[in-house]
């Protein structure tokens, strides 16, 4: 298994509040994480440093994370797994759609349960779960 340390996942949510959860749990989980709040930091971020995965929301100002994926892949980037977030009810047919989206790998629901996210990085990334982590499951909810 790899070290989380050497796994880079960038997190982009338009909430500042949720976008620093997120982030702050990646980063206990050993990862390196960057942030972006928009479509336009996005594509900035990955064009500068591809990310082994994406935490993407599922709306971001006026666009979908979809349509962010599509683009990165008409780009010829985008060849990462993302998990998209949202705060959306989603039927199991609209769920299945999601999921036969390339690269996408998980759906969550809003609020994120923080032990799914990080054991879904993990298992996503075949890394090592933290140790320090299991100390206090609890501290991040988003």
């Amino acid at each position: 298994m790899a070290e989380p340390r050497d796994k880079k996942i960038l997190v982009i949510e338009p909430d500042a509040a949720q976008r620093k959860s997120i982030k702050e749990l990646v980063a206990e989980e050993g990862f390196q994480v960057d942030d972006a709040w928009d479509m336009d930091s996005a594509l900035r971020k990955i064009k500068a440093s591809e990310p082994d995965l994406v935490v993407l929301d599922l709306m971001l100002q006026g666009r979908s994370g979809v349509e962010l994926l599509r683009h990165l892949q008409s780009d010829g980037l985008g060849g990462f797994p993302a998990f998209l977030i949202t705060d959306r009810v989603m039927d199991p047919v609209a769920l299945q759609l999601m999921l036969q989206e390339p690269y996408v790998r998980k759906v969550m629901q809003k609020p994120v349960d923080s032990r799914s996210l990080a054991a879904a990085l993990h298992e996503h990334l075949q890394t090592t779960p933290s140790a320090a982590r299991a100390e206090n499951p609890w501290k991040h909810a988003f």
